[in-house]
């Protein structure tokens, strides 16, 4: 009766255990798959947010960068695109036309030093045609390649001095018209002709304010070749020119009638000379250093 006790109770502790044990079991399979389905979760708010963030923007938007750079505008697939305003953290602002990101087509660049283009962009530099106004006042207007004054353009200096022409690579080479600045030694002057390298080289034709003219050959802004001088009072010079004066042959025909034609040497008559007066009395004379050699 004893054992049989004995062994009632044994059956009892081990049904008893294994009841534990499938417990323990079911308990691990349950947390094992809950930590499962909290990472399944996590890992899709991880997509989730990374979606966010990839989002390629389209329309219009506005967006402020960590740089401190604001863009405000079009947008297609992330990119600017269309048209938008893009303001710099160091105050340059560009409004106009944008293409994949890139300055592109008609717009307005203000910089933070006070100048302001407005016209033609291509991959981000001034192209096309456009107007630059400079921090001093001066202006031009006109055509442009790579951010550089090329083909037809007109600048006005800060001193008033106009060139309105031709220009390549930012300088006048062509032909244009020069008009000097208001105050200084050459005062209104005006060039009309060829350039090169900036300065008078070629035909060109030059006006002083006192009424001279001249017109003729230039080799860097000096008178050098053939020209014609013309005064206010009537009087006229025709002839060889070197550096601005008249050098070799060449026939001055004065005010009052009187004709000299001759050899000129730095300004001066030089050699024999033939003399027509107003009279119509013509004969020789010879010069030396525009002296007359007795």
């Amino acid at each position: 009766m004893e054992n049989k006790a004995i062994k009632i109770r044994n059956i009892i502790i081990l049904c008893a255990v294994v009841v534990f044990v499938i417990g323990l079991l079911i308990a691990t399979v349950a947390v094992n798959s809950g930590l499962s389905e909290q990472k399944k979760d996590d890992t899709q708010v991880e997509v989730f947010i990374k979606d966010a963030l990839n989002v390629k923007r389209n329309g219009k938007s506005k967006r402020k960068y960590s740089n401190g750079n604001v863009y405000e505008g079009d947008w297609i697939d992330g990119k600017w695109h269309g048209k938008g305003k893009l303001t710099w953290a160091n105050g340059d602002v560009y409004d106009g036309d944008w293409v994949d990101g890139v300055r592109t087509g008609k717009g307005k660049y203000t910089r933070n030093n006070g100048e302001v283009y407005e016209g033609d962009f291509v991959n981000g530099m001034y192209n096309g045609k456009g107007k630059m106004t400079y921090a001093d006042g001066s202006v031009y207007e006109g055509e442009w390649t790579f951010g550089i004054y090329n083909g037809k353009g007109k600048k006005k200096w800060a001193n008033g001095k106009i060139y309105d022409g031709d220009w390549v690579d930012g300088i006048c080479v062509g032909n244009g018209r020069m008009t000097f600045e208001p105050d200084g030694d050459y005062a209104d002057d005006v060039y009309e002709g060829e350039f090169r390298d900036g300065r008078f080289n070629g035909k060109g034709t030059y006006t002083w304010d006192d009424g001279r003219v001249y017109e003729g050959d230039w080799v860097d802004d000096k008178r050098t070749g053939n020209g014609k001088m013309t005064w206010a009072d009537g009087g006229v010079y025709d002839g060889e020119w070197l550096d601005g004066k008249r050098n070799g042959k060449g026939k001055q025909i004065y005010s009052w009638g009187s004709i000299y034609e001759g050899n000129w040497l730095n300004d001066g008559l030089d050699g024999v000379v033939t003399i027509t007066l107003a009279s119509g009395m013509t004969y020789t004379q010879t010069y030396k250093d525009d002296e007359i050699v007795r």
